[in-house]
């Protein structure tokens, strides 16, 4: 109830605004327009999302991270255009490859005939994306700037994910050389994603953030020669991701028609 009620407060304030620039158009267009969020702006989110696969990505990994830095477009009439770079990382992955050459499921013996510790864990990245959205004004609360509101985004890119290993000894040739290539499915391919969040900009510019659900597909094949199955994996693939991001904002607002500086 009471996000009910900062939210009809909110429209209740936009409103008369727009009837106080109605009786007032000639004198006050310029910050009518401003009241009213109609400025474009630079939009740089910086985040940091907990995600889960799905679909056949689900059967080689288990949930993981995502970092992502983006930079975005925003017009006076609430478009965006933009584009971001995302990096996936997790150490939950349910198969193994390398099992074969293992004295178990994490040892390996090295050059100097001791046994070693491997560790796998996943890797990815969507990027570069091209993306476009619009936002749907809906400030909540007090100190919301009018461009605050709803943000649908969609956009495709470059999809890949592979098994990274890691030898704790560096004294395994098979991790240290290419022939690890043979062994870390390295899959790619094209990405969509689709994004429905709240981007909340402060009138004092110190708090900015956007909270989100992000669904990415990935339409790939894997890449790679794998000599523990001698052959490749034809079979198209078809990755799912969801996941909720917080990301913190830097907005760069355009110069208001009535702003002037003095130096």
């Amino acid at each position: 109830m009471l996000l009910n009620l900062k939210i009809n407060n909110s429209v209740t304030l936009v409103a008369a605004l727009c009837l106080f620039a109605a009786g007032n158009l000639r004198a006050q267009k310029p910050n009518a327009d401003a009241e009213q969020g109609k400025r474009h702006a630079f939009l740089i989110p910086i985040g940091i999302s907990t995600a889960s696969p799905e679909g056949d990505l689900k059967a080689s990994y288990g949930p993981f991270g995502i970092v992502n830095i983006g930079a975005f477009y925003k017009t006076k009439s609430n478009w965006l255009f933009g584009t971001d770079f995302t990096f996936f990382f997790g150490n939950q992955v349910k198969i193994n490859p390398i099992s074969a050459l293992s004295i178990n499921s994490n040892t390996m013996i090295g050059n100097d005939g001791y046994a070693s510790t491997i560790t796998r864990s996943f890797r990815g990245l969507y990027a570069p994306t091209l993306k476009i959205g619009k936002i749907f004004p809906m400030p909540i609360g007090k100190r919301a700037d009018q461009n605050s509101g709803l943000a649908l985004i969609g956009g495709a890119g470059y999809f890949a994910h592979k098994i990274r290993y890691a030898d704790i000894s560096r004294n395994i040739p098979l991790i240290q050389t290419d022939l690890v290539k043979g062994y870390d499915r390295l899959s790619t391919g094209l990405g969509l994603q689709e994004t429905i969040s709240y981007l909340y900009l402060s009138t004092n510019r110190r708090v900015n953030f956007t909270l989100a659900l992000d669904l990415y597909q990935g339409f790939t094949q894997n890449k790679r020669v794998n000599y523990d199955l001698r052959g490749t994996l034809p079979e198209k693939r078809f990755d799912f991701i969801y996941a909720l991001r917080l990301a913190w904002v830097l907005p760069v607002y355009g110069q208001r028609a009535n702003e002037f500086y003095y130096y």
